[in-house]
């Protein structure tokens, strides 16, 4: 029997995604010709949620009980996705951009990490003990994006629109 007390943050996967899309368009921006919404359009993610640490650690971590963590709110983690049905690949993402997709429930993470192996246990395991087993939830968020001048999602899909035709 699994251990709980451990959160798991749920994300909006069409968030995720299009934050993901965005941080591909932003890389790849010079090397191409493609249009935000060709990423948009393209980008399937794994389903993940937000796991918290000691101090100020986080993690992204999906439902096989893979994921990345950062030390910080200021270091990237992996994000994994597929690119118009291909192969599963990452790329990074930075905490305000985890953070937007917050949905604001959440899951115990015995619950959230699928059961069947001793491999789904050890990755469990391995974030039950990285997780700070606290309630992050609350009315506030930890960045506030107006400060930062980030858009939401839904400001970021305007942007995207008036962009595909250009």
């Amino acid at each position: 029997m699994r251990n709980k007390g451990a959160l798991v943050y749920t994300l909006d996967q069409q968030e995720v995604a299009f934050n993901i899309a965005h941080a591909l368009w932003r890389k790849y921006r010079d090397q191409t010709n493609q249009n935000l919404q060709f990423y948009i359009d393209g980008v399937k993610p794994l389903e993940s949620g937000l796991v918290y640490g000691d101090g100020k650690a986080w993690a992204l971590v999906n439902t096989e009980g893979v994921g990345s963590y950062a030390e910080d709110y200021n270091h990237t983690v992996e994000a994994w996705y597929s690119f118009y049905g291909g192969e599963y690949q990452a790329t990074e993402l930075e905490f305000t951009d985890v953070d937007s997709a917050v949905t604001g429930q959440t899951e115990d993470l015995s619950e959230f990490i699928r059961t069947f192996g001793d491999r789904l246990e050890n990755n469990f395991d391995s974030w039950y003990s990285f997780s700070d087993k606290e309630d992050h939830s609350g009315p506030q968020k930890l960045i506030n994006y107006e400060a930062v001048g980030a858009l939401n999602y839904g400001e970021l899909k305007q942007v995207a629109d008036i962009l595909k035709d250009i």
